[in-house]
């Protein structure tokens, strides 16, 4: 939930900036930003900007720093202390996903914010203006590597390719169909999923749902909250909300909000059983 105090000047109306490299990663640069209750599926890494320091809490231990990397699936909350703050937000379809996910291990883990002095002024500049496609996935690129370094993306099993393919047509495709058209057993399939992807093939399904419904939420403005937590599969808005509030730190009241939130970049959804009006496509 974004914290609406302050009153310094800001250089955009937003109080929050999204800048999305498609649908891989975003940029988010924000002022006195405060989230609460987070669970997400993605793996986030915050800078405070300048000398801001980052409040984190995780698992009832509170703790600060300037940097640090959060893990998949751990809950957490994160306050600023002072002014800017950047985070690179990495989704499971990122091809340096599992990576992130094995160096974050299993909670948050503080980081040397040293490491980001030379890209300090490029994460503010993501607040100051919108950024090109290219400037972004630069820097995405570079924070990860960063955290990184230099090692090589390991590639995909191809038969997990396969499978997000699949899902691209139909996010429901059943699970057991799935193991049996590659003639694995679906505790098999289900193993091998986790290891390649570093989440569980469920979990990966939430997070592809509640994707889908936050482009909805950002593109169909004639549609109402209900409409779209009924089309995405939520039992109703209060459902689809606090879905909202754990994965991505905002509701949809707020994300609709041009006040509080800014998004820029192209939009291109895991799965093309999505269209951009709205509507399903049928196999």
């Amino acid at each position: 939930m974004l914290d609406e105090t302050g009153s310094d000047p800001l250089p955009t109306p937003a109080l929050i900036k999204i800048h999305r490299q498609r649908y891989v990663a975003e940029i988010v640069a924000s002022r006195k930003l405060s989230i609460k209750g987070m669970c997400r599926q993605q793996v986030a890494i915050f800078v405070g900007l300048g000398d801001t320091r980052l409040e984190f809490e995780a698992g009832g231990v509170c703790r600060e720093a300037a940097a640090v990397i959060s893990a998949p699936l751990v809950g957490h909350s994160v306050k600023a202390l002072g002014g800017w703050s950047a985070s690179v937000v990495v989704n499971p379809v990122h091809p340096r996903y599992s990576a992130l996910v094995a160096f974050a291990e299993s909670g948050l883990k503080v980081l040397d914010h040293r490491s980001f002095a030379h890209l300090q002024g490029r994460l503010a500049e993501a607040f100051m203006r919108d950024l090109g496609d290219a400037c972004v996935a630069a820097l995405v690129d570079d924070m990860l590597s960063v955290v990184l370094g230099a090692a090589p993306v390991e590639p995909r099993d191809h038969r997990v390719a396969w499978i997000l393919d699949v899902l691209q047509a139909s996010i429901d495709f059943p699970f057991d169909r799935l193991a049996a058209d590659l003639n694995l057993s679906p505790s098999r399939l289900s193993h091998l999923f986790s290891l390649n992807m570093g989440l569980s093939f469920r979990s990966y399904q939430g997070w592809v749902r509640a994707a889908q419904a936050w482009e909805l939420v950002v593109l169909r403005t004639d549609m109402s909250f209900t409409q779209i937590a009924h089309h995405m599969g939520f039992s109703d808005s209060a459902h689809l909300s606090r879905k909202f509030r754990q994965t991505f730190g905002l509701a949809p009241t707020q994300l609709r909000n041009p006040c509080l939130v800014h998004v820029v970049g192209r939009f291109s959804s895991p799965c093309n059983g999505l269209a951009r009006d709205g509507v399903r496509k049928k196999k």
